[in-house]
């Protein structure tokens, strides 16, 4: 893809990385400098997504969905097998998000099938972010949320959850091809 040529991005660690965690927020695009900022800490197992999502970002792809998908697909497609596991492990989850909508049961077997090692991942993410949960929490999602939406991303946070369909037309398109 050619809007991926080019030097390698340099990825910032946030000034203030205990303000940004409390606020919820793992990444963010700064269109002033087009740096990606990143909280650098916490659990491995999904830098590499929030990475190259925010690379997405800086490659032109404003909208969330499509910055997850990117994110997801640039990952997935890596030679490297950590970048690999993270991008699937963020697409699992938002799967598993949309599972839980539609057959809370079917989402529940989907999470007891998985090997022991995503489930210790997970509840290593689920410590990490529990330490930030507060009121500036609440107030950094409403803040992305109204910012989403004045940006013309309707669904405002949920957004991010919209990669599925995304997947699901990539799954289709493959599907097609063969």
């Amino acid at each position: 893809m050619p809007e991926w040529e080019g030097p390698d991005p340099a990825l910032r660690a946030f000034p203030w990385p205990g303000l940004f965690a409390r606020l919820g927020i793992s990444g963010l695009f700064v269109p002033f400098t087009g740096e990606p900022h990143l909280l650098m800490d916490g659990p491995a197992c999904r830098f590499p997504f929030r990475s190259f999502h925010d690379v997405a970002h800086q490659r032109g792809y404003a909208r969330e969905d499509e910055a997850n998908f990117l994110g997801w697909w640039l990952g997935s497609h890596s030679g490297d097998p950590h970048y690999r596991y993270s991008a699937n492990l963020v697409a699992w989850e938002y799967v598993l998000d949309a599972l839980r909508f539609a057959d809370p049961e079917e989402a529940h077997r989907m999470i007891q099938s998985v090997p022991e090692g995503v489930r210790d991942d997970r509840a290593r993410l689920r410590a990490y972010w529990r330490q930030f949960e507060g009121p500036l929490e609440a107030v950094g999602t409403a803040a992305n949320n109204v910012f989403l939406k004045s940006q013309g991303q309707s669904h405002g946070v949920a957004s991010y959850g919209r990669m599925v369909r995304l997947l699901l037309w990539d799954f289709d398109q493959r599907r097609v091809v063969r």
